[in-house]
């Protein structure tokens, strides 16, 4: 980028140091700001802005060969793509995945974003002087297609813990509104009915009388004593 910013469009190598700083800022140092835009639009919106981002600042270089401040813009514009792509994709990765496969995924992600790093510019670098047109119109349709795949992902989220066993259901009341769980009281013995409406006790019944015996007592009265003589003291 410093090539074709400096040869191609005449920039001075100050300028150019000053735009690639600038840049680089935003795209390392964004994710301050990115981070919660991610966390309130949602993780797969913001990748999906990130990357239509990143899409017209590519697209915006084509014409931009021509026009220093269009593609400074444009550089500006994928910086700030990169930067709202990064957080989100990483939370992505972390919130969607089970926990046991959240280290393979990272390492896989971030030894991609490595790999992109160290291969593209060597890999882009006949293009960049003699055909940078076609360079970005390529890299322009390589990002919406990325961008057509990640409109599939689901919309992220924790996965669902696994079925466990059904909780008991809750104990009812007992009959006689005791404590929850509790076993039902014993149903109580009725009270023998009162002889009279006074209620006195009732009476035992006779036995009958034994075969030679003595006849059956009657009821005992109280025994009256006489008044004995009046003592004076």
């Amino acid at each position: 980028m410093s090539v074709l910013l400096h040869q191609r469009l005449g920039l001075g190598l100050g300028t150019v140091g000053f735009v690639l700083a600038v840049a680089s800022l935003i795209q390392f140092a964004g994710g301050v700001v990115a981070g919660p835009v991610a966390g309130r639009i949602g993780l797969r919106r913001a990748m999906l802005l990130a990357l239509g981002l990143r899409t017209a600042g590519f697209a915006a270089f084509v014409p931009g060969l021509t026009s220093p401040v269009l593609a400074v813009g444009a550089l500006l514009l994928v910086s700030a793509g990169a930067a709202l792509y990064l957080p989100a994709n990483k939370a992505y990765l972390v919130e969607g995945a089970p926990e046991a496969r959240r280290p393979r995924l990272l390492s896989a992600s971030g030894s991609a974003f490595n790999a992109g790093m160290a291969l593209g510019p060597p890999a882009a670098a006949p293009l960049v002087m003699g055909s940078p047109g076609v360079l970005f119109s390529c890299v322009t349709v390589l990002f919406a297609l990325v961008g057509a795949g990640h409109a599939l992902l689901p919309a992220g989220g924790r996965p669902p813990p696994p079925p466990g066993p059904s909780p008991p259901p809750p104990a009812r009341a007992g009959a006689r509104g005791g404590r929850a769980g509790a076993p039902p009281a014993p149903p109580r013995a009725a009270a023998p009915a009162p002889d009279s409406a006074l209620g006195s006790p009732p009476r035992r019944a006779s036995r009958a009388p034994r075969p030679g015996g003595p006849p059956p007592a009657g009821p005992r009265r109280p025994a009256h004593r006489a008044p004995g003589p009046h003592r004076s003291w």
